[in-house]
């Protein structure tokens, strides 16, 4: 996509490419939102491409000062993007991070069908809730859990990554203790995905981002959610109340009721059974007996991918069965299995729909 196809405005204007920000230079803009743009940028030393989302100072929406506070925290973490460095200009806040791929509600829209193969659904489902889990470990909920914030990395064993920490929220005090839910904290989310308890405007914690990758599963396997997609605050709670788990998950696997109920079951402080939901995850992949194991992106061609990405995205192994995939799973985590800061590959962005 040309940087054309982009809005440009005296108060948001589209970068320039070749400018100079410290030592990158801008490439390209490869996405934008409310809060600003995000950009393709080469590290002049290395040659490195990176991403770079910008939040102008005039910008109503403020988040990209917490999103870089949360990204230092999570760098244990290989589910989340390499951080590499952050400032400002006069005009704008910047973040410079690992490139990444398309996000996966992206990934839908070039698919004929608009949903995910049963194979890529489960098994990112696994990864998805790697991502959260390991976000909750380190003391924060996300609270805009959704397609569009799970980007995609060409790496066969952290195939996602997850992003966009600006509506992120520490849920633990400093000794590490549980804090108690605020009276009028207001609504938080993207309406589609958001919990009973965010369209209640109530507290959240762990077990919303829970619900809401629920539902994010739910879209990525039907194409949509049995509500409305943007208004009608009413009925979207109604149904949210009332819609059975077994209907909610038509399109599902039947361990998909189990895992809903195992969601539902949560008070505000408990810690959810990710293991439990992993489980019926890895039952339900075995249970498929797969004997393609290729993700959906694996079988496009590079025209077909072009509109979508910034990077390729060929994998940096070969396709490798569920039985081999828990072996390499096991061995790939140490050492933290991203690019180092020295010789790394070409990477994609952050954007999100």
């Amino acid at each position: 996509m040309s940087s054309s196809s982009y809005s440009s405005t005296e108060e948001h204007p589209v970068i320039k490419s070749g400018t100079l920000i410290g030592e990158f230079e801008v490439f390209r803009i490869i996405g934008e939102g409310g809060y600003g743009q995000i950009y393709e940028v080469i590290q002049q030393r290395t040659n490195v491409h990176y991403g770079m989302k910008v939040e102008y100072l005039s910008s109503h929406n403020k988040g990209l000062r917490k999103e870089i506070e949360i990204m230092r925290d999570v760098q244990i973490s290989c589910e989340f993007p390499e951080f590499i460095t952050s400032g400002h200009t006069k005009t704008f806040r910047y973040l410079i991070m690992e490139l990444l791929g398309p996000s996966l509600s992206q990934l839908c829209k070039i698919l004929p069908t608009r949903t995910l193969s049963r194979y890529t659904l489960l098994h990112l489902g696994i990864h998805m809730i790697h991502c959260i889990q390991a976000l909750h470990e380190m003391g924060y909920i996300h609270r805009d859990v959704k397609p569009g914030n799970f980007l995609i990395r060409p790496m066969r064993v952290h195939p996602i990554c997850f992003i966009d920490f600006g509506l992120a929220r520490k849920y633990v005090t400093d000794t590490g203790a549980h804090k108690p839910p605020r009276k009028h904290p207001g609504y938080t989310g993207t309406y589609r995905f958001a919990s009973l308890n965010a369209h209640e405007e109530t507290e959240l914690s762990r077990r919303d981002d829970l619900f809401s990758w629920f539902y994010s599963m739910v879209e990525l396997a039907d194409g949509r959610l049995p509500w409305p997609p943007s208004d009608g605050k009413k009925i979207t709670i109604q149904i949210k109340k009332e819609i059975a788990p077994e209907e909610l998950s038509r399109m599902l696997t039947p361990e998909f009721v189990e895992i809903y109920k195992m969601i539902n079951s949560l008070k505000y402080e408990d810690e959810p059974d990710y293991n439990g939901i992993v489980k019926l995850l890895q039952t339900a992949i075995k249970n498929q007996n797969f004997t393609q194991h290729k993700y959906d992106w694996e079988l496009f061609n590079g025209s077909q991918l072009a509109s979508i990405t910034a990077i390729p995205l060929r994998m940096d192994e070969p396709a490798f069965s569920d039985d081999e995939a828990r072996g390499k799973k096991a061995t790939a985590v140490e050492g933290k299995a991203k690019k180092g800061k020295n010789g790394e590959e070409n990477g994609g962005c952050c954007t999100t729909f």
